[in-house]
């Protein structure tokens, strides 16, 4: 065979592997369409419908938080339920399906239950050292979290102390999405029980009156019986490369720190935080380091040493040693 033959046989080979994996797409499609959709339909109009009455009615559910860096948020109120369609998610520029064509008609079905937890008050912290002020705004954003900072520098511009304002809001989201390739649905739930979020994986067949019954039980934080399967994937928010090269720095300086003292960096002073709450968010610290780490294990190399020029450049102890 030569070789424009060869090149007709693959071309002809490929043809009929496209083929076969469109009418395997096909297939799935009218699979979901039957299954799926009708199910996410139900859904949208049983919580359209469940919002309406929480809205009017305004029961009283006080819901406590845990925010790290901050301490508890206590008797929020759960108010203001409103149901978000896939095309008012789109229009707003706050969800990103790109893991489907835009063009594709599973997608319309999806949807996102939405209310906040709401508090009295807003909340002053202060923080004085400079990763712990990175860090806080980090895991604020992260969860969505309001609030301003106002940060103060000494003669030198090296920020020393940083005032948070925080507002007692937390959101809350029930975000339903159909999986094409899994012909179920997604139901990732955001900051209910605790800040973060978990992704679960219902069966259309399990989407029954008696399963909305105990789901508005659930959503409402009444004794339910509500059992969801857990979809066994980890979702961590991506960080920017700038903010992991901050952040991997600081990190790896807070690491310096411990092992030689606090006089490393020029921004660590003493907070006034309680030896509780100084812990814990050093607990946390400790958890956002090993997070970065799995981060940039590949690059770990090429970033220590990057890290190692710095600390020359800044290290007191060198100078120390030269003044003796």
């Amino acid at each position: 065979m030569n070789y424009l033959e060869r090149l007709k046989q693959e071309a002809k080979t490929r043809q009929e592997q496209e083929i076969k994996i469109q009418q395997q797409l096909e297939q799935q499609r009218q699979q979901f369409q039957i299954e799926v959709k009708p199910s996410l339909e139900q859904l949208q109009t049983y919580l359209q419908e469940l919002s309406q009455q929480l809205n009017y009615l305004k029961p009283n559910n006080l819901v406590n938080y845990k925010v790290q860096g901050v301490g508890n948020l206590q008797n929020l109120q759960q108010q203001n339920y409103r149901i978000a369609t896939y095309k008012e998610l789109q229009a707003l520029k706050e969800r990103s399906y790109s893991i489907y064509s835009q063009d594709l008609p599973e997608i319309a079905s999806n949807f996102c239950l939405r209310y906040e937890c709401v508090g009295q008050y807003k909340i002053r912290i202060e923080k004085k050292k400079e990763l712990e002020i990175n860090l806080q705004k980090e895991y604020l954003l992260q969860h969505g979290i309001r609030f301003t900072c106002d940060e103060y520098k000494d003669d030198k511009y090296n920020v020393v102390k940083a005032r948070f304002l925080i507002e007692p809001i937390i959101s809350i989201e029930f975000e339903f999405v159909g999986d094409l390739e899994t012909n179920a649905i997604d139901l990732k739930i955001t900051n209910f029980n605790e800040l973060g979020e978990k992704v679960y994986s219902l069966s259309p067949q399990e989407v029954n009156h008696s399963f909305l019954d105990e789901l508005a039980k659930y959503i409402t934080r009444q004794p339910n019986h509500l059992v969801l399967q857990d979809k066994q994937r980890q979702k961590i928010t991506p960080l920017s490369a700038q903010q992991k090269d901050s952040l991997e720095f600081e990190v790896w300086l807070q690491k310096m720190q411990r092992k030689y003292g606090e006089s490393i960096s020029t921004t660590a002073t003493k907070s006034g935080q309680d030896k509780e709450d100084f812990e814990e968010f050093n607990e946390w610290l400790r958890l956002q380091e090993a997070q970065l780490h799995n981060i940039s294990t590949k690059a770990s190399s090429k970033n220590n040493k990057k890290f190692l020029h710095l600390f020359k450049q800044i290290n007191p102890f060198k100078k120390a040693k030269l003044s003796e």
